[in-house]
């Protein structure tokens, strides 16, 4: 299981963190934020760090300064042998191309899966660097804590819904035009759902759905180039932003997926 990650690992994973101000060039308006001070206020509410990125920057003059993110776990789920543990994804920057944002996702034990979920399920709160006081982060955290409950439940329904073949190859190829050039690229959509590890076998919509985010962001997809004839392999997706879109767009499909199941599921009304 994932335990606490320490200061010093932080520090040398995203030395973004721990900046001590902006960038020059922001404005006057502009209320430094200290990422440290938000995992402080975190860690008062039990939420500690298991995980962190950084953009890369092209520019050095932007370097400790750009985009990250944090995986936050509560000191709970540290107790628990659970198979999805909620997480709070913190994302940052100290140079005015993010704002303070926290989202709901969920870590898979049996794969270490990370999971962004989608704004259907709530909506991200974000914190402007302007006019900020520490209380904002408090009330954003008890209010991201509170989908908690919705959070599970949706994951239960994708459970105990079942897809045929056809439909995980439907959901595959949905996937892919998220993830690919797909007027460039034919994907092997199978490659999208390979069965990594004996917890995944299965036709529920959730196995389906860790499956294909799984390899959408780490890579291993296979396919050709219709121009070139080349093969290829995908790689990890490395971009914070470009997770962050493909996770929430995958899970939305998902949703789509659970509600057209739900409702041709359904009994068809016979006239009388």
């Amino acid at each position: 299981m994932k335990l606490p990650i320490t200061i010093e690992k932080l520090k040398q994973v995203a030395p973004s963190i721990f900046t001590t101000q902006a960038h020059h060039t922001v404005s006057e308006r502009y209320t430094y934020i200290s990422t440290a001070k938000i995992l402080e206020i975190m860690q008062s509410h039990g939420w500690l760090p298991v995980d962190a990125f950084e953009n890369k920057v092209r520019s050095e003059d932007k370097q400790n300064y750009q985009k990250h993110l944090i995986v936050l776990q509560n000191f709970s789920s540290f107790l628990m042998e659970e198979e999805n543990i909620p997480q709070i994804i913190l994302t940052s920057s100290h140079d005015t191309s993010a704002c303070v944002e926290l989202k709901l996702g969920v870590f898979r034990l049996i794969c270490s899966n990370g999971i962004i979920l989608a704004d259907s399920l709530m909506q991200a709160h974000k914190i402007k660097h302007i006019d900020f006081c520490e209380s904002d982060i408090s009330a954003a955290i008890e209010a991201t804590v509170s989908y908690l409950p919705l959070m599970e439940e949706r994951i239960n329904t994708y459970k105990n819904i079942q897809l045929e073949p056809a439909e995980e190859l439907a959901f595959a190829r949905a996937a892919a035009s998220i993830r690919f050039d797909t007027d460039t690229l034919d994907v092997d959509y199978s490659s999208m759902l390979e069965v990594r590890r004996h917890g995944d076998i299965g036709s529920d919509i959730w196995r389906c759905f860790n499956r294909i985010e799984e390899a959408c962001l780490r890579g291993g997809v296979k396919g050709k180039n219709r121009f070139t004839q080349r093969n290829f392999t995908s790689k990890a997706i490395q971009s914070i932003d470009s997770k962050l879109n493909i996770g929430e767009q995958l899970f939305g499909l998902a949703e789509k997926i659970a509600i057209i199941k739900t409702q041709t599921q359904q009994p068809l009304q016979m006239a009388a």
